[in-house]
């Protein structure tokens, strides 16, 4: 699952989403997650995953995953600077 969390979700989509992860659980399969939602924002106000997802859904990850915090320049703005013309 690719960016959890980047848009709010509705009843439906969480239903899903739910589905999803609690059948990958029970069959014991992988999942692997990304997000930009950590689960102590860095200043007030940031929403954490668990804002976007639920508590449910977000403990169930914290069961499932082990977290790997990705730290570093963002690639995207980076490499656009080296592509931009003057």
């Amino acid at each position: 699952m690719d960016e959890l969390g980047s848009i709010k979700v509705t009843d439906w989509a969480l239903d899903m989403l739910t589905h999803i992860i609690i059948r990958r659980y029970n069959d014991n399969k992988t999942l692997i997650v990304t997000s930009n939602f950590l689960d102590e924002p860095k200043r007030e106000g940031e929403e954490r995953l668990e804002d976007r997802i639920s508590y449910r859904l977000r403990s169930r990850l914290y069961e499932m995953c082990a977290t790997v915090e990705m730290s570093g320049s963002d690639y995207r703005k980076n490499h656009n600077k080296k592509n931009t013309f003057t």
